[in-house]
């Protein structure tokens, strides 16, 4: 049981998503910031494949919705019947994705757990319920949420590679600074073929845990590879296995 919720855990971290006033007005060239795509993940744990993870982006007109659907399809996390659903709705700004409200389901044979967040511009606040509790966040422009972390990373590389590369993420019960830095490049072997990467890694106070990713610059800064390296010895990583583009 607990090897399966650090899984649901480590898969969260990664991944590896309204009633409000009109936003901030877009330019269509941040509209077109990154075409509506879908992108189909293996998820290893250990060494072992678990299960699989899909990563789509679709255009609502105004609003852009993210979505990742992971399933576990070995071993324990398919004995658990693990599934995990995220789901992100957003609008750009200046280029950039900036949250609205999402959500966060994961189930399994015998524990279930949810989270959202919604944004309230009238009052400048997000509300954050995690199933036990209700948390008031500060919203700011530009604030995103765990899930919108990939795609903003993509956005910003796009926009300008040697840009710096932090954020402001609406976790549970706080606005955490998020910052990642440049490891390096590399050649990244996946199942949807080899890519030239850009590494990167989450900047953190402790070694403990580790999260980086393989972004690959011909697709978009795509990432190819994720990997996650938890406190207790577990490694979750998901590797490309396709990507095509979505109509609007």
């Amino acid at each position: 049981m607990r090897t399966t919720l650090r899984l649901a855990v480590a898969l969260f971290a990664f991944a590896a998503s309204i009633a409000m006033r009109a936003p901030h007005a877009s330019t269509q060239a941040a509209n077109d910031a990154i075409r509506p795509f879908e992108a189909r993940y293996e998820v290893w744990r250990n060494g072992k494949l678990a299960g699989e993870a899909r990563l789509a982006l679709l255009s609502l007109g105004s609003r852009h919705e993210l979505t990742t659907r992971t399933r576990g399809t070995r071993g324990l996390a398919a004995l658990a019947h693990l599934e995990i659903d995220e789901r992100s709705v957003f609008v750009w700004r200046d280029g950039a994705p900036e949250l609205m409200e999402s959500s966060y389901d994961q189930r399994a044979a015998w524990t279930s757990r949810k989270r959202s967040l919604r944004v309230d511009r009238a009052s400048n606040t997000i509300a954050s319920y995690d199933g036990k509790r209700l948390h008031t966040l500060a919203f700011a422009p530009h604030t995103i949420d765990v899930h919108l972390t990939t795609l903003a990373l993509m956005a910003r590389l796009r926009s300008n590679a040697h840009a710096p590369l932090d954020f402001n993420v609406a976790t549970r019960d706080e606005i955490e600074h998020q910052r990642y830095e440049r490891v390096g490049n590399a050649s990244v072997v996946t199942p949807a073929g080899t890519y030239p990467a850009l590494h990167i890694r989450r900047v953190r106070s402790t070694r403990e845990r580790v999260s980086e990713s393989w972004l690959a610059p011909a697709l978009g800064y795509l990432p190819v590879q994720i990997r996650y390296d938890d406190s207790k010895g577990e490694r979750i990583e998901l590797r490309l296995v396709s990507r095509t583009e979505r109509a609007r």
